[in-house]
């Protein structure tokens, strides 16, 4: 009987974060008064947070509502400070968890 024994070559371990399209600043998920303005505010809508993942002491305006290519409902999102403004994007797939998502194009601001 032979018994027929292949080596194969293996690479290290590498992190996940190393190949995803991700930074670690995307996805995470946003606090739960940010999720409760982004469930119930009409399109055009605007609060101010005193914490928020795109800092502190900011309003959030929120577009209306729509469903990207995966299936989730995210928003437009612009972010006003004293000191600047800045786009952002927010999604959920269940209506209740929004998280953090990566902006594929940038919306013109006024």
């Amino acid at each position: 009987m032979f018994a027929v024994v292949a080596m194969v070559a293996c690479s290290p371990i590498q992190k996940k974060a190393e190949y995803s399209l991700f930074s670690p600043s995307e996805n995470q998920l946003i606090s739960i008064d940010v999720s409760e303005f982004l469930n119930h505010s009409a399109p055009s809508s605007s609060a101010f947070f005193a914490e928020t993942l795109w800092g502190q002491d900011v309003t959030v305006f929120a577009e209306a509502p729509y469903f990207s290519a995966s299936g989730a409902k995210c928003r437009q999102l612009v972010i006003g400070s004293t000191a600047s403004k800045q786009t952002g994007l927010a999604c959920t797939h269940n209506n209740q968890d929004w998280y953090k998502a990566r902006v594929l194009s940038v919306v013109a601001t006024q």
